[in-house]
């Protein structure tokens, strides 16, 4: 089961951590959690890499990212959460359209209707992932919905993706 209540959520275990290289604040060899500069979300869905789950509204529930490791797995979590008297269809939609950012299930999961899995979902893919869309989030402010237009456009989108350190 993927979907649990706040309380069932175990104690960060050592193997969890991710080597820091990229914070100013630790040293190379220093061991410590990746955090995002910035909180993801969507709607009342929020990203806790800490834990590698999706939170619902402050914590209440959560979908566990690392047991979405086949494409079975994640449609049960998202047949869960439908089945919740809480949930309506715009948390189902967002919880979705999280699941597609973090874990490209189409890509990794079911490509072509054939299962894929299972895939091992590690802090490193999940971390990614996000600072990819923090990325594309904040070129699509900037750029307003206006998509690209030239060369100026990919050029800022590489810069805000080496921003995140993705190249």
């Amino acid at each position: 089961m993927t979907v649990r209540p706040k309380s069932s959520l175990p104690s960060p275990r050592p193997e969890d951590l991710v080597q820091a290289t990229s914070l100013a604040t630790v040293g190379p060899g220093h061991w410590a959690y990746r955090q995002p500069s910035e909180a993801l979300s969507w709607g009342r869905w929020r990203l806790n890499l800490g834990a590698l789950t999706l939170e619902f509204n402050g914590g209440d529930y959560y979908v566990d990212l690392e047991s979405c490791t086949t494409s079975a797995e994640v449609l049960d979590s998202l047949c869960q959460i439908a089945q919740k008297t809480w949930a309506t269809a715009e948390d189902l939609g967002d919880l979705l359209r999280a699941l597609d950012a973090l874990l490209s299930p189409q890509a990794r999961l079911c490509s072509m209707g054939v299962e894929r899995g299972p895939v091992k979902i590690t802090r490193n893919l999940i971390d990614a992932a996000a600072r990819h869309t923090r990325a594309h989030r904040r070129w699509a402010g900037e750029t307003a919905g206006r998509g690209f237009s030239g060369p100026a456009e990919w050029r800022r989108l590489a810069e805000l993706e080496r921003e995140e350190g993705l190249r």
